[in-house]
């Protein structure tokens, strides 16, 4: 078996390092996927329309009014939805509220998501103060 040479070795496990190490101190893109309700219900059906074309803010104007039903299950499942929209719109806070409310509604995938919100603002927070210090 044919070792690399030093130079060699130390040049390719200096770059190792140096990756790693970049890595853990500046922020990367993740991709990650969202799941939101769709549904029997025509403003569900049609606000999955305007998610598909990209345009949100018609689909919060759908789900919206759709959080104060007296059914619990759609007012939870559009509570969620509005977890989502805001998230995606940048306001992690405001989603933060709405994934609570869907819970108290009885939405079970909103503890979870409620998890991955404050791990989300966590992160949000150390790269702020990441970026203060350069």
């Amino acid at each position: 078996m044919k070792l690399p040479s030093k130079r060699l070795a130390l040049k390719e496990s200096g770059l190792f390092a140096g990756q790693q190490y970049g890595f853990r101190i500046s922020p990367i893109w993740i991709k990650s996927n969202r799941s939101y309700y769709s549904g029997k219900h025509e403003d569900f059906k049609n606000a999955k329309n305007f998610v598909n074309q990209g345009d949100w803010s018609s689909a919060v104007l759908l789900w919206k009014p759709l959080t104060n039903s007296e059914d619990l299950k759609t007012s939870s499942r559009a509570s969620y939805n509005m977890a989502l929209a805001s998230e995606i719109n940048g306001s992690l806070d405001t989603a933060i509220e709405w994934a609570i409310t869907a819970k108290k509604l009885g939405n079970k995938k909103a503890s979870n998501y409620i998890n991955i919100l404050n791990k989300l603002k966590i992160d949000q927070e150390k790269l702020k103060k990441q970026l203060k210090n350069n």
